[in-house]
């Protein structure tokens, strides 16, 4: 599993040296419903329209994961980056 998220990690900075910007917030979450599979969560504001950096993303986590790892990763998650969080 460690494999799988520095591989993500590669991803992540991979993306944001193509793009030349960061993202706001970027983490891998195992989420209860998700049966132990791995989500990619990404937040920017220059993400722009939404399917293609689906695209775009899904295209490089394919190209870079094994069948193993693919079958251990759920999903990549958009978070709105002008959404308000909530302050603990």
């Amino acid at each position: 599993m460690n494999e799988l998220i520095a591989k993500l990690q590669e991803i992540v900075h991979e993306i944001e040296r193509e793009k030349n910007h960061s993202f706001l917030l970027s983490g891998v979450v195992e989420p209860e419903s998700n049966f132990g599979k791995l989500d990619l969560v990404l937040s920017a504001d220059w993400i722009g329209d939404k399917l293609s950096f689906l695209r775009y993303v899904n295209s490089k986590i394919t190209s870079k994961l094994t069948l193993p790892e693919l079958l251990n990763f759920g999903r990549v998650v958009i978070l709105n980056s002008k959404a308000e969080f909530p302050q603990w």
